[in-house]
């Protein structure tokens, strides 16, 4: 077994501020305070531009109090329901071609037009999984951001967590029609 240097080898729950060695009573106090921290999001100096600077700046922030490597890209490999997700040694390289990619990203004249490429940039970065946990919450605030931007928004309310994982699955297969229809539901001009 490779050493995970998150874990407490007593416990085996990730090493935490909180001195936390239950799975589960950890999950809500993420819980609690991530959302906390969520609320004051825009109150926070982040980096203008959108890419890895921003992504773990809000990482940092909604993780600051709960795990001393808030912020910081992994060092372990990760995988969730079969899915490996992008090795620690390529993270920086997808990152920054995640960033080109996103920077070509031009408002559409229609929601129709945006959920391609959409698609594509947001299973990239699904499949990147940067930190060692707390991905799924960090890229929702990322994307927010970014979309509001672009008077866009995602209603993450009408978005199934079982469907999101299994699109997000799909499309690092190469096939996006799982997670365009997912976006398609969700997608909405204007900020939520």
């Amino acid at each position: 077994m490779i050493e995970d240097p998150y874990l407490d080898t007593q416990s085996w729950v990730l090493r935490n501020r909180l001195h936390i060695s239950d799975r589960g009573v950890l999950r809500e106090a993420e819980d609690l305070v991530v959302s906390a921290r969520i609320a004051e999001l825009d109150l926070v100096d982040l980096p203008a531009m959108y890419g890895a600077g921003l992504l773990r700046a809000i990482h940092r922030h909604l993780f600051q109090d709960i795990y001393d490597w808030a912020g910081e890209l992994r060092t372990v490999g990760i995988s969730k329901n079969g899915q490996a997700f992008t090795a620690p040694e390529s993270i920086d390289r997808e990152l920054a071609a995640f960033e080109r990619e996103l920077s070509a990203f031009r408002p559409p004249q229609t929601l129709a037009e945006c959920i391609p490429r959409l698609a594509r940039l947001y299973e990239r970065l699904n499949r990147i999984h940067p930190f060692r946990e707390g991905n799924g919450r960090a890229q929702r605030a990322f994307w927010d951001l970014f979309l509001a931007e672009h008077n866009l928004a995602l209603q993450w309310g009408e978005a199934d967590k079982d469907e999101n994982d299994l699109a997000c699955r799909e499309g690092a297969e190469g096939r996006f029609a799982s997670l365009e229809h997912l976006l398609s539901r969700i997608l909405v001009l204007g900020a939520t």
